[in-house]
């Protein structure tokens, strides 16, 4: 009942998507953040950094990937 696109969805549905590149933005700054306490903290924890430092770029990935997609949606 809720998988099905029959057409009773609000007219003011926000767009999963939408979400989904919030999410990663805020993923991304949070994983930032934890990259500049390890820095100043001075905790040489090089792993920990390396995790932080892949999980930015996922996030940053993920958003772009997304807001193309959202461009294509809106000109098609």
């Amino acid at each position: 009942m809720w998988g099905d696109r029959s057409g009773r969805e609000p007219s003011r549905a926000k767009s999963p998507l939408r979400m989904r590149r919030t999410l990663s933005l805020v993923g991304t700054a949070l994983s930032i953040a934890g990259l500049v306490v390890l820095g100043l903290a001075g905790w040489p924890l090089g792993w920990a950094a390396a995790a932080l430092a892949a999980l930015a770029l996922i996030g940053l990935v993920d958003a772009a990937v997304i807001t193309r997609r959202l461009v294509q949606e809106r000109r098609g």
